[in-house]
């Protein structure tokens, strides 16, 4: 379950872990019927993270980057309709042992400036009233 900072449900995702955990498949959907999905692969020889998201529109995302404290933030580029290059940062904070804080913030002028594009909270489904 996916609520927004008051409270609202917009979305549900289902994450496994595969290939000896060095990979997490999710698969997100909202409250309106939009999809998506993200691959988010450990590089061992790096030992940074990657995320390649996509959604049912042809959005492509492409992430990189690692923990940071207690923070997984992985940030890349990517070219905005209009072909502005804009900075993504999705930031992902644990709050609890049941929840997690997600972040996505994009910058249009190399990261001096940001603007949220979504903040939202993730509950286990374990841990939800059903």
């Amino acid at each position: 379950r996916v609520t927004d900072t008051t409270g609202q449900q917009v979305g549900r995702n289902h994450i496994e872990r595969t290939l000896g955990g060095c990979v997490l498949h999710e698969s997100w959907t909202a409250t309106d019927g939009s999809k998506g999905e993200s691959f988010n692969i450990y590089d061992r020889s790096s030992g940074h993270w990657h995320q390649t998201w996509v959604d049912e529109h042809g959005l492509l995302l492409q992430l990189d980057g690692g923990l940071q404290g207690t923070s997984m933030v992985l940030e890349g580029e990517r070219l905005s309709p209009n072909h502005t290059r804009m900075l993504h940062r999705i930031t992902w904070t644990p709050l609890d042992a049941r929840h997690v804080r997600q972040h996505w913030e994009r910058s249009a002028d190399g990261g001096k400036a940001w603007e949220t594009l979504f903040d939202g909270r993730y509950t286990r489904a374990t841990d939800q009233n059903r």
